[in-house]
């Protein structure tokens, strides 16, 4: 159906929309299908009214995390809608019991609704609940993109350094740090642990990927 909207019929891409909207049945398994619909009825076709009824139908049938959470991003990105956005990021708090799903929720609430101060308190928690090193990268990327706090950032990526082990663990350390804090000397210092891991514990189109990477970051 997107592909005829863009084509530029629009009337016969609203029809199939419609169709498909129709023979959703309307239980907890509705959730991602009328939220595409939803998004498309906004971004394709320009039709907030119509999004805002299929949303109102998502947030009846929502219970858990993901549900809420993709809910209120749809509603803040395509609608636009601050005020209803920050209800459902609010109940999304609720059910948010893990580092991934609390500095998920701050990364939005910095984005969307652009309030540092309730995110930062769900970064504290999401911090409080790391235990990995992928919880580790993501929240100070999230913390360096999101809130622009690259002191607090730095701090989180010197955690998720003393938890690498793997070559593709240090090869991601390396990049994030050098593109979202723009450390090349650490970044370096990273990456460089993973080309010594790669040769050795890597396949050979690793190895020749990797050198690549290097020279393309840290070499120019």
């Amino acid at each position: 159906a997107n592909e005829i909207a863009e084509a530029g019929d629009k009337e016969w891409a609203k029809l199939i929309y419609k169709e498909v909207e129709n023979s959703v049945e309307r239980n907890s398994s509705c959730i991602s299908p009328l939220l595409l619909i939803g998004n498309g009825a906004c971004n394709v076709f320009g039709d907030k009214d119509w999004a805002k009824t299929i949303f109102e139908q998502i947030e009846f049938e929502a219970y858990d995390f993901d549900h809420y959470y993709d809910l209120g991003k749809s509603v803040a990105k395509s609608l636009g809608d601050k005020q209803w956005s920050e209800k459902l990021f609010k109940h999304t708090e609720t059910l948010a019991d893990d580092c991934y799903s609390l500095y998920s929720l701050a990364n939005n609430i910095c984005e969307y609704l652009e309030d540092k101060k309730w995110a930062i308190k769900l970064y504290n928690k999401a911090e409080n609940n790391a235990d990995s090193f992928n919880d580790w990268l993501r929240l100070a990327n999230g913390l360096s993109s999101k809130l622009g706090d690259n002191d607090w950032a730095r701090t989180v990526y010197t955690e998720a350094e003393a938890l690498a082990e793997t070559h593709r663990e240090f090869r991601s350390l390396g990049l994030d740090v050098k593109n979202h804090l723009g450390d090349r000397d650490l970044g370096r210092a990273c990456f460089t642990k993973a080309l010594e891991l790669v040769k050795t514990d890597g396949e050979e189109w690793e190895v020749e990927s990797y050198q690549s990477e290097y020279a393309e970051n840290f070499e120019v």
